[in-house]
Order: structure tokens, then C-alpha cells, then sequence
């Protein structure tokens, strides 16, 4: 007897309407968590969440289309319309900067690095030489200012392995030291006027914040260097994100389900809840820039949140703009544990400041890795 035969066209006609389906799907989703940063989270406490995921989403999306232009070419299009749609925050995430300007005839390059130090300590315990890295690092950088977050007084320390070679090294470097905020440090080889924000604010009441203004060549520039809300997982709260990030027993349907729902009852609360609290600190920091900012401003540090999150779009709506995504090149990922792979430490400027490069140092003491601008200081 004849077995029936599939209908080839029937089968085409499903396999488009699929992968149709599919692509919208992911294109929507894409948009969602591109634009959720526009969204207060006190508003809905979803949105600070969903920016997360935005790469996940980008990747897919990109997978898809490329699938979609050798089997389904409408679909095809549909993909590059919402990549199309994403490019803004695409660019955010992963900027094509080529060319770099040079700084004309009186003009000067300042360079600045900003560190989450994580007090000091090296998470690796390798004190090579019998000296601190972290330390090391600052004073080799390069760097003209240096924004410290996480950060204690830099005296001689056994445990910390800091000795007083480097800690005279260190203000042979950097005359002009400060600590303010509960941890925000400023180290500046220019006059600096430290600004009284020696307490912590904003709705959260974890928001840490240090305000400096740097004199250059008659150039006053305010520095404000922050440290938001971050998501307060606890030891057990990464390992459990680890094993699903790494998809551990993966081949046992019931351990999967488990761990999804370990993450979402451990880890998921406590990230929306901090996005929340970055949210409601916000109009702290915007107040506190309204009021000492001047035209020429930098704000950076550990914003424990992505370049499209609500509290760089509140910083944007402000004036600022970012300097990764105006002089970068490709991805990058600050923070360096736990399998979280995001930028979480940013750099925005405006006034009289432009953008030469943004690079990323490889030193892994710390959770977060260093962060180095150049900048030339334009004529007004």
C-alpha cells in the first residue's frame, strides 16, 4: 500500500510561518529590554530586570536572521527591520568607534581610570612580590585622576600586603588624595577641591557618592564619582546563579527545574528589588549635579546596572553622554565574577570633554575590572 507523502509546499508554508513567529517574537522581546531603561522602575519593578537580558536577546535575534536569510527571506527582513529599530541601544552595547580624535594646538589629553577596588583586597590572595596589585596598578596606570570605589585609606597594611614603598609611591604620583562618601576615594596628580558629601543619600540610602572638582589649566571640571545599589547576593545566591548560568546537571530535566526555581525565588527578587533603589536614588545624584556640576562634568563608577539602564537615561536626559559608546570598540564586560557578564562601570561626560578612547585593564584582584577614559579638554 502507498504511504501517504508530505505535501512539500504545506511543509515550507510551516516552516515560514514558523520562523516568522519565531523572529517577531525575539524582535519584541529585543525591543522590550533594549527601551526598558526609559521605564522607572518604581513604575513598573519588572523594568530594571528586563535590560538585562538585552543581549541575550540581541545574540538570538542575530542567530535567527541569519537562519531566516537561507530559509525564510521574509523573515529575514522582519529581523533586520527590528535590529533596525534596536541600533540606539545596540550601539550602546557595542559601539564601532574607528577613528580617534587628536587634540589641536593648546588643547591636552587627561586620562582617567575608575575602579571598584573591592577595599583593597585580592580575591586571588596572590601578593606577588609581596605587594598589593591593585595597588601596583594605580600607580603604574598612567592615569592623570583616578576615581576609587569600595575603597579605605591607603596606609601600610600586613594582611593587604600594601607596603610603604608603595604607599609613598602612591603620593609621589598622586598629590592630591581624598576620601569621601563612605568609600569613594579621588586620586589627581591636578589641584583638586574636594565638594562635602560625606554621607550617604538617595532613596536607597545605600548610594555612595564623592564629589571633587579638578582645576586643569583653568579648566574646572566636577567629578562625580558613584557607587549605586548593588543586588546584595549572598554567597549561596551566586552559586546557585552559577550553576544555572552554566546549566549544571543538564542532562536531569528535574535538577534544571530545580535550579530555575532556586534562581527565581533566591536571586530574581533581590535584582529587581536593587534596581528599584538605583531608580529611586537618582533624583539624589541629579539634584546633587544640578547643584555642583558646572558645565564640565564626569560622572562614573560602579553603576551595578547596563549603558541602557534608567540610571544612564536619566544621566542622558540630564546632558551627559556616554564615553564608551562615543569611543569604543565591541562589547565589554566589567564585572568579572560569578558568571555575570555585564558593563556595570560607566563614564559620562559633558561640557568641554571629548572622548578619545575607553579601554578595559586585565588585573582580576577585584570583582570589577579597571576602566581607563582619555579625554581632550577642547578650547571654549
Amino acid at each position: 500500500m502507498k504511504q501517504p507523502t508530505t505535501n512539500p509546499k504545506r511543509f515550507r508554508r510551516f516552516v515560514n510561518v514558523t520562523l516568522m513567529v519565531f523572529t517577531v517574537m525575539l524582535g519584541l522581546a529585543l525591543l522590550v529590554s533594549g527601551y526598558a531603561g526609559y521605564i522607572d522602575p518604581a513604575n513598573c519593578r519588572y523594568a530594571g530586570f528586563v535590560v538585562l537580558s538585552f543581549s541575550i536577546w540581541l545574540y538570538a535575534m542575530v542567530t535567527v536572521t541569519v537562519i531566516d536569510a537561507f530559509v525564510a527571506r521574509r523573515s529575514a527582513i522582519v529581523g533586520l527591520v527590528f535590529l533596525a529599530a534596536a541600533t540606539p541601544v545596540i550601539l550602546d552595547y557595542s559601539p564601532v568607534n574607528v577613528v580617534k580624535p587628536k587634540p589641536d594646538e593648546g588643547e591636552r589629553e587627561i586620562k582617567l581610570l575608575t575602579y571598584n577596588v573591592l577595599g583593597f583586597y585580592d580575591r586571588d590572595e596572590e601578593y606577588r612580590g609581596n605587594v598589593n596589585r591593585t595597588v601596583s596598578y594605580i600607580i603604574n596606570s598612567g592615569a592623570d585622576v583616578v576615581c576609587l570605589q569600595e575603597a579605605q585609606p591607603v596606609t601600610r597594611n600586613i594582611s593587604l600586603n600594601i607596603t610603604d614603598a608603595q604607599v609613598d609611591s602612591l603620593h609621589r604620583v598622586y598629590p592630591y588624595i581624598y576620601l569621601s562618601g563612605w568609600e569613594q576615594m579621588m586620586l589627581s596628580k591636578f589641584p583638586v577641591e574636594p565638594v562635602r558629601t560625606d554621607f550617604r543619600c538617595g532613596g536607597s540610602g545605600e548610594f555612595d557618592l564623592g564629589v571633587f572638582r579638578l582645576n586643569i589649566d583653568g579648566c574646572k571640571i566636577t567629578v562625580f564619582n558613584v557607587h549605586l545599589k548593588s543586588m546584595d547576593l549572598t554567597l549561596a545566591d551566586r552559586e546557585v546563579y552559577e550553576d544555572f548560568s552554566r546549566l549544571k546537571n543538564k542532562d536531569n530535566i528535574k535538577d534544571i527545574k530545580e535550579n530555575i526555581k532556586e534562581v527565581k525565588q533566591q536571586v530574581l527578587g533581590k535584582v529587581i528589588a536593587a534596581g528599584v533603589a538605583r531608580a529611586a536614588d537618582m533624583p539624589s545624584l541629579l539634584k546633587y549635579i544640578e547643584h555642583f556640576g558646572g558645565p564640565n562634568a564626569i560622572v562614573c563608577g560602579d553603576f551595578n546596572d547596563v549603558a541602557w539602564s534608567y540610571a544612564i537615561r536619566s544621566l542622558e536626559s540630564a546632558g551627559f553622554r556616554q564615553a564608551y559608546s562615543h569611543a569604543a570598540f565591541g562589547p565589554m564586560i566589567t564585572y568579572n565574577s560569578n558568571n555575570l557578564f555585564f558593563r556595570i562601570d560607566h563614564i559620562l561626560y559633558r561640557g568641554r570633554l571629548e572622548p578619545v578612547s575607553v579601554s578595559r585593564g586585565s588585573l582580576k584582584t577585584s570583582d570589577h575590572y579597571p576602566i581607563e577614559a582619555t579625554f581632550i579638554i577642547k578650547k571654549q
